[in-house]
């Protein structure tokens, strides 16, 4: 999987590093990031996006991208998460048109996406600390 990272006018420095993104790819399951072949971090902030969130899975193209600019790390890595955790088995979570998700999808992602975003914090802290 290639993790690609835009470069930005001001050489902003993403928060979320491609360690960061591999050992958090590590902790999900198979099935979420299964087809994906390129991460790509876009050079541009999420509201210049055509899209609700930063993060969008394009299937057909086997592309995750990410408008991240400006957001910090535990919010790009929950985005990431509510994302692929779309892929799931845990009824209907795909997002309907423009990456908008229902209120009971939204509940229901954060239900499944809590243990790893706190299994990512607790275990990147012990990591820091070696």
């Amino acid at each position: 999987m290639k993790i690609l990272f835009d470069k930005t006018k001001d050489n902003y420095k993403y928060p979320v590093s491609q360690t960061n993104l591999k050992f958090l790819l590590q902790i999900i399951p198979e099935k979420w990031k299964r087809g994906i072949k390129t991460i790509y971090f876009l050079g541009h902030e999420p509201n210049k996006s055509r899209f609700d969130r930063p993060a969008h899975l394009l299937i057909h193209s086997s592309k995750l991208n990410l408008s991240v600019v400006g957001l910090s790390e535990k919010e790009i890595i929950t985005e990431i998460l509510v994302e692929l955790s779309q892929q799931s088995d845990f009824g209907n979570l795909r997002a309907a048109s423009l990456n908008k998700l229902s209120k009971e999808q939204t509940e229901k992602i954060t239900e499944i996406i809590n243990p790893y975003l706190i299994q990512y914090f607790n275990e990147r802290q012990e990591i820091l600390k070696l």
